[in-house]
């Protein structure tokens, strides 16, 4: 509970949240949160990779190529840390990332303890 009270408010308040379906029907394209094993965080301060997809459009003086994903975050790391903690993975770190997206995973995070 400590950990948690030293959080960061705004980012903290308000949550995408797990999914729930009607009837327990499971969509195929979402069982990670439909079993309430995942959970996405407010996103109006998460960072998706299609989201951060440069176009064309965007390109100035050829610093990036059309179509380069350019990593960004807001998520504070006092979140990640508390989460990581309790056993789940954060989309942050995957190449095509979901810095608001969190999974309870605790069998990756004992392997990487382990080295």
């Amino acid at each position: 509970m400590r950990r948690a009270r030293s959080l960061p408010r705004r980012q903290g308040r308000a949550c995408q949240g797990a999914s729930h379906h009607p009837g327990g029907a499971l969509p195929d394209s979402d069982p990670v949160h439909g079993y309430g094993a995942a959970i996405d965080l407010n996103a109006s301060f998460g960072d998706y990779w299609l989201w951060a997809k440069r176009r064309s459009g965007d390109i100035k003086s050829g610093e990036f190529k059309s179509g380069e994903i350019i990593w960004r975050n807001r998520i504070p790391a006092a979140i990640v840390e508390t989460f990581e903690h309790h056993g789940f993975i954060w989309g942050g770190k995957w190449y095509h990332f979901d810095t608001f997206h969190f999974e309870y995973r605790p069998e990756i995070i004992a392997l990487a303890k382990r080295g």
